[in-house]
């Protein structure tokens, strides 16, 4: 092998595991960059879903204290006015 043979097979191979390893890290951080991204949608996901799944949750429960209380609110005077109306009846007779 002559001396130009030989830097011609040592550049050849240099290059060759040069673009080698160079698209082995482009793929790479490609997709490195898509699994990140879809893993931060899918963070960003299920954020949301918790968050509104709290949300109406906590309306829900408000929704039902305040139905609870103002039930209870006009029951008792229900039972106050049927009261009131039973003295007022045996004061009459």
């Amino acid at each position: 092998m002559s001396v130009v043979e030989y830097y011609y097979y040592y550049y050849y191979y240099y290059y060759y595991y040069y673009y080698y390893y160079y698209y082995y890290y482009y793929y790479y951080y490609y997709y490195y960059y898509y699994y990140n991204y879809y893993y931060y949608y899918y963070y960003y996901y299920y954020y949301y879903y918790y968050y509104y799944y709290y949300y109406y949750y906590y309306y829900y429960y408000y929704y039902y204290y305040y139905y609870y209380y103002y039930y209870c609110y006009y029951y008792y005077y229900y039972y106050y006015y049927l009261a009131v109306m039973r003295i007022s009846w045996s004061c009459t007779f």
